[in-house]
């Protein structure tokens, strides 16, 4: 089997994505990721410790970031294995960055809200 310099470029995005998704789920039963950064958020605007309601939110949020990055591994395998890579480059180049920050975005703003209501 003979790998070309171009079907290896595919591969790229996808061990990315794994990473992310490993880096997400590491110790996720110990200390959720998002729950570190939560309370080095905390730590720097000088608020109370995280509550155990807003524990489980970021628990819940550490599962959303890494199925997400997961699911976006799964889709550029797909789509590099269709035989017109103009939805690969789409995805890969634009779509993929505009729906990370989306969900961060779009987090960020719920998560200000549910703060409120969880308090």
């Amino acid at each position: 089997m003979d790998i070309q310099l171009e079907e290896v470029i595919y591969i790229y995005p996808v061990i990315i994505y794994i990473i992310f998704f490993a880096v997400f789920m590491y110790k996720i039963n110990e200390k959720p990721l998002i729950q570190s950064f939560a309370e080095l958020e905390h730590k720097i605007k000088n608020l109370a410790p995280l509550t155990n309601k807003e524990k489980r939110y970021t628990h819940i949020l550490t599962y959303i970031w890494a199925y997400f990055f997961l699911i976006s591994a799964l889709i550029c395998i797909f789509l590099s294995l269709l035989e017109n890579k103009k939805y690969w480059f789409f995805y890969t180049g634009a779509a993929g960055y505009l729906l990370t920050g989306m969900l961060f975005i779009s987090e960020r703003i719920l998560r200000s809200k549910l703060i409120k209501i969880i308090k």
